[in-house]
């Protein structure tokens, strides 16, 4: 009964909205933030000045992607909600869920230092965020050496269609951006890839033996071992951490490796 009430509820108010706000509609999922959820329809809003729909996710994360600090986000996010309230989307109560749950957000922290030479070598894609571009391989493995100029060799191996399909190679550089901490590279595959691409270590074990590589905005995640696989317990902590980090657990996929 309860489960029903709560579909009629959001029908109820899915049908008050278009009929208030013609020009807004309201999604059936609600608004999280840093996997908190604010208990907040995640409405489409249409935009005059873009001519498009977007969600409060999407002006969220806009929020997200241009926050420097922790103030910054929420600064952003407390005009968004007060521009919602105005327009009469959202309530004072959901106007303080929602700023609340941005209290979670953090901005993406390195390491504090890396050893690029005890960095290189055979790293082993455990698990990821799948890459548009990319899609979903199998057996993927990264292998990185030192170059003369002091930048960084990337050898990237995968396998479309399972362990048994098609091996792809792609060959790159990496440059270190931070200097100070070695924590920050920025990667590209010339010429089929010449834009660069962040690689910003946010965890890494003290032997080197596994290493959780992002970027700025969270938008790119890859969980690396030195072996093919890793403890399930140690996975766990990894995924508990990184959901805690604002890292949404549903979107890491594990990635298919031979047996060792």
């Amino acid at each position: 009964m309860k489960k029903l009430a709560a579909v009629l509820l959001c029908v109820s108010v899915c049908l008050t909205i278009a009929f208030l706000y013609p020009r807004h509609a309201a999604c059936e999922e609600t608004l999280e933030i840093c996997n908190c959820d604010t208990g907040v329809l995640d409405m489409e809003i249409f935009s005059m000045a873009t001519e498009m729909t977007v969600t409060m996710s999407d002006l969220i994360e806009e929020c997200k992607s241009g926050a420097k600090n922790p103030g910054n986000f929420k600064s952003c996010v407390s005009k968004l909600t007060n521009t919602w309230k105005k327009d009469g989307l959202i309530n004072g109560k959901e106007k303080g869920a929602i700023q609340s749950c941005a209290s979670w957000f953090k901005p993406v922290k390195t390491v504090k230092y890396v050893d690029v030479v005890r960095y290189t070598g055979l790293w082993y894609q455990i698990a990821s965020y799948i890459s548009p571009f990319i899609g979903e391989l199998a057996g993927v493995t990264a292998e990185y050496s030192l170059n003369p100029d002091g930048t960084v060799k990337v050898v990237n191996k995968g396998i479309i269609g399972g362990l048994d399909g098609i091996p792809v190679e792609i060959i790159g550089v990496a440059r270190v951006v931070d200097k100070k901490t070695n924590a920050k590279l920025a990667v590209s595959f010339p010429p089929a890839i010449p834009q660069e691409s962040e690689y910003w270590i946010i965890e890494l074990a003290e032997d080197y033996s596994y290493a959780i590589v992002t970027n700025s905005t969270r938008s790119s995640l890859f969980i690396l071992n030195r072996t093919p696989s890793m403890e399930e317990s140690l996975y766990q902590d990894i995924i508990d951490r990184l959901t805690m980090q604002c890292f949404d657990p549903e979107e890491i996929v594990p990635t298919p490796q031979p047996e060792e």
